[in-house]
């Protein structure tokens, strides 16, 4: 059983959380003290990462999640509201890439960008903004990207997926805003991750944002979430 204190934690969900922006969200919300639910698709890293954070807060789990999956998504949210009871967090951190021209990009190639890039965050809302609406609270942070605002050569599904989660963003936002609820978009430039570094090979680190530095930012606006416009879409270079 946990205690009054325990219960009184904030909590939260981050996707893509095995590697990269997402597990380093988790770190930063784990030393905050929030009670996690870490969802992602690569179960050997997921419990890794779980593994790691629980040295510093003991009160994490991890899910195996596809994001593209309604199913999938349900479950999480179920499992992480029979664990800990609430959700004040979700952090939308699954994402991935495809460098290529339009005319070369499979249709299934393009489906698959979307799916994990803005539906996944669809579905997450879709099933957590209930749970927030019930306890008029809630701070969702999405992560977007600079291709968000502005399209580059051969990132046509990229830039569609992040132009998307904008989109959104700002429309939950706008229907949550008497609610209780923020609804933001973090839209960074080059980020020093896997993803990054596979997409592209040539690459200089000293010129890349560290993730660690948007978990600090992540964390910063779910704690003082008060100081923050809702419907923003922030820009980090």
């Amino acid at each position: 059983m946990y205690t009054e204190k325990e219960i009184d934690r904030r909590t939260g969900i981050v996707t893509g959380a095995a590697q990269g922006i997402g597990k380093e969200v988790a770190f930063a919300l784990a030393k905050k003290g929030t009670n996690l639910i870490l969802a992602d698709t690569h179960t050997k890293k997921l419990k890794q990462a779980v593994k790691e954070i629980r040295l510093i807060n003991e009160n994490t789990i991890g899910i195996r999640t596809n994001v593209r999956m309604e199913q999938d998504v349900k479950r999480t949210t179920e499992k992480g509201l029979e664990k800990f009871g609430k959700i004040d967090f979700l952090i939308n951190c699954a994402g991935i890439a495809v460098m290529k021209e339009l005319k070369e990009t499979g249709t299934k190639e393009f489906e698959k960008v979307l799916d994990t890039n803005l539906k996944g965050i669809f579905l997450f809302c879709k099933y957590v903004v209930p749970v927030m609406e019930q306890n008029k609270f809630g701070v969702i942070v999405n992560i977007a990207s600079g291709l968000g605002k502005k399209g580059m050569k051969g990132f046509s599904a990229y830039s569609a997926s992040k132009f998307g989660v904008i989109g959104l963003t700002e429309s939950l936002a706008d229907e949550l805003k008497d609610k209780g609820i923020k609804v933001l978009a973090m839209c960074p430039g080059g980020v020093n991750t896997e993803m990054y570094k596979t997409v592209f090979k040539n690459y200089n680190p000293a010129n890349l944002i560290r993730p660690e530095y948007i978990a600090q930012q992540v964390t910063k606006i779910c704690y003082e979430s008060y100081l923050v416009k809702t419907g923003s879409s922030l820009e980090l270079y």
